[in-house]
């Protein structure tokens, strides 16, 4: 995956379900903003900012 010009490799845990027609596909992953040369968000009026960055994939497929 590449983020703000930092290239790294990713592993994305997976689960796949079928059912009528469709196949889906979820996952999710989390990584640090430091992982990719990203300072944590700051400002004055957010009282903090969590140092984690977490993805999430829900894709389905449907037959046409």
């Amino acid at each position: 995956m590449k983020i703000h010009g930092v290239e790294r490799s990713l592993a994305w845990p997976v689960q796949v379900t079928r059912s009528a027609g469709e196949v889906r596909v979820r996952g999710a992953n989390a990584f640090k903003f430091g992982d990719y040369g990203m300072a944590v968000p700051a400002n004055r009026l957010i009282l903090s900012v969590v140092d984690d960055v977490r993805l999430e994939i829900d894709l389905v497929a449907r037959e046409g």
